[in-house]
């Protein structure tokens, strides 16, 4: 495997990373539920974020409810606030656990074109008379058709409208460093383990929390996605928590 470093390097670089985004995706994997403004520095000076760009997050993510803060002397202490504690309970299986969301899996419908999905239902119109939902949406199927695949495989051009490629390439990444850094450095103790740790699940939780995405491994269950799911939620579990470093 590459040096740690370097593939932290590429991981920053794979797509916009938005600091009020990544911070948020920190505390929320925190063992532990706060960090100091030290503590914080640390981790966004090793990545090269500047402290201007992560005073502006701050005061981003706390004007809009997203973090709390206390300052006991001449420290200041950050931490999610309740709604955003909740918010991040509430995707936790999405982003964590290793199960399918949708374990009955995926179907795509030819429909009318002026049908409308129960809100309740989840689904991607991918055209004028196609529909991609979850098993079962009997509200939809009874004025439908489901399609089936002449091999047992989703065509590329289905796959970029359920996610587009450039998501697609990401996820290749993750698969990729998740599983070499399990294979070679586990176990390694180092502040480059854990902001690997943290792009990886920065990126894998951009991608987690899109309707696509389950969409992709319902319809293709031996797909990218799915590996990718597979891989990350593996590497999760084996690796420690992000803590405090000093």
């Amino acid at each position: 495997m590459k040096q740690l470093n370097a593939v932290v390097n590429e991981l920053m670089e794979l797509e916009p990373v938005k600091t009020w985004s990544l911070i948020v995706t920190l505390l929320g994997d925190l063992d532990g539920t706060e960090l100091t403004g030290k503590q914080l520095r640390v981790f966004m000076d090793a990545l090269g974020i500047k402290p201007e760009a992560t005073r502006v997050a701050l005061h981003r993510l706390k004007r809009d409810g997203w973090i709390a803060s206390k300052k006991t002397g001449r420290e200041v202490t950050y931490f999610l606030s309740d709604r955003a504690r909740n918010d991040t309970d509430a995707v936790y299986d999405d982003v964590y656990g290793k199960d399918a969301k949708y374990p009955e899996g995926w179907q795509i419908l030819v429909v009318s074109e002026t049908i409308d999905c129960p809100a309740s239902t989840p689904s991607i119109r991918i055209g004028r008379h196609l529909v991609v939902t979850p098993r079962p949406a009997e509200s939809i199927e009874q004025s439908s058709m489901e399609v089936q695949f002449v091999q047992n495989t989703i065509p590329t051009w289905l796959q970029h409208k359920l996610l587009p490629p450039e998501t697609i390439a990401v996820a290749e990444k993750l698969v990729t460093s998740a599983t070499d850094y399990l294979k070679h450095c586990h176990g390694t103790a180092s502040i480059e383990a854990q902001l690997l740790r943290l792009l990886l699940l920065h990126h894998w939780r951009k991608i987690a929390l899109r309707i696509g995405c389950w969409a992709h491994i319902g319809l293709m269950q031996d797909g990218l996605i799915y590996n990718c799911q597979k891989a990350m939620t593996g590497f999760l579990y084996q690796t420690e928590k992000l803590c405090v470093i000093e």
